[in-house]
């Protein structure tokens, strides 16, 4: 016979279960709200928000209690114009006074897309079966004039074109592969990091993938 205990936790509800941004452009703000229900919680209320994003904004509200105990709240989430080009991922906990259930998380989620932006966003380059090299190009596009600075990655068979140092609002960047004695075989992915002279980019990466025969 076997004997086990168990503890339900109060009914709360998110809706949605987290914020996520999709797509953002550096610069621009976004804002999305959740709201928090609880019933059986007339003394329940939250007590203080944490997370350590620098990121984003967040204003909880108290939006309902009434006599037979539901709670609701309502979280505003925004993204700063400021917020730096990447993925954004984060969590703030939402504290409340209840000890069973002290903490509750809500993820944020989403990417802010910086000036830099590359297509396509990923190269297939094919099968390589001879010596011949096998080419692809990728195109960068900003608003304002810059300069490649760097390419990282080239090596077992891949090549990029040298750069040209100058500063125009797009660049062709031109990669290359060729079947060389030692160089792996098979499936390939390569990724080459991009760094350019935009201030506040990050380096872009660029992945390109091709199947080189034995």
């Amino acid at each position: 016979r076997l004997h086990g205990t168990s503890h339900i936790l109060a009914g709360i509800v998110l809706n949605p279960g987290s914020i996520d941004f999709g797509t953002v452009v550096k610069g621009q703000s976004a804002a999305q709200s959740i709201t928090i229900d609880r019933i059986n919680g007339a003394n329940w209320r939250f007590e203080r928000m944490v997370s350590a994003s620098r990121a984003i904004t967040a204003q909880l509200v108290e939006t309902k209690r009434d006599p037979a105990g539901a709670v609701q709240y309502r979280l505003d989430v925004g993204i700063k114009p400021d917020a730096p080009a990447g993925p954004l991922r984060d969590e703030i906990q939402l504290l409340s006074n209840d000890r069973e259930t002290r903490s509750i998380p809500v993820m944020v989620t989403g990417w802010v897309r910086g000036d830099l932006n590359a297509s396509p966003s990923l190269l297939a380059m094919g099968e390589a079966t001879s010596a011949e090299a096998k080419q692809g190009k990728f195109i960068i596009r900003s608003s304002q004039p810059f300069a490649i600075t760097s390419v990282d990655g080239a090596g077992d068979g891949f090549s990029v074109a040298p750069l040209d140092g100058q500063r125009k609002t797009m660049h062709i960047l031109s990669v290359a592969y060729k079947l060389e004695e030692g160089t792996p075989r098979g499936d390939l992915r390569r990724v080459f990091r991009v760094a350019t002279d935009v201030p506040g980019e990050p380096p872009l990466d660029l992945t390109a993938t091709i199947h080189a025969t034995p």
